[in-house]
């Protein structure tokens, strides 16, 4: 669930863990230029009462906090790219397993550009 996206002082996200069912993982700053991987609890109180106004669930007073992360999404000056380009690249390397139809030094390959998305 992502919720604010036009503002970004409310960007809020709610990403479940596949891994720990219950579990869900809170987020959303956009801070340009912030390169700070300090935890900042106002920040973090922030994030947490938005999350529960989107997802009341998290009201339960079962409610905990298991771990404070901080995470850099760094934005792309311009806006994000997205496009699409075929490059050569060797199809026999000491990393590339050798297949027994591999008749040249290189393919062509597809590659999509899509970052900078903050």
């Amino acid at each position: 669930m992502i919720s604010g996206a036009t503002k970004p002082e409310k960007v809020t996200y709610v990403i479940p863990r596949a891994s720990t069912p219950g579990m869900v993982l809170l987020g959303g700053t956009f801070e340009a230029n912030n390169w700070d991987t300090s935890i900042n609890i106002p920040t973090a109180n922030r994030i947490l009462a938005r999350a529960k106004e989107v997802m009341p669930a998290l009201n339960e007073p079962t409610t905990r906090i298991h771990a404070h992360n901080v995470g850099l999404r760094p934005a792309r000056e311009g806006g994000p790219r997205v496009e699409a380009q075929f490059i050569n690249v060797p199809s026999t390397d000491d990393l590339i397993p050798r297949l027994s139809d591999a008749s040249a030094d290189t393919k062509t390959s597809l590659v999509v550009h899509a970052y900078g998305f903050g």
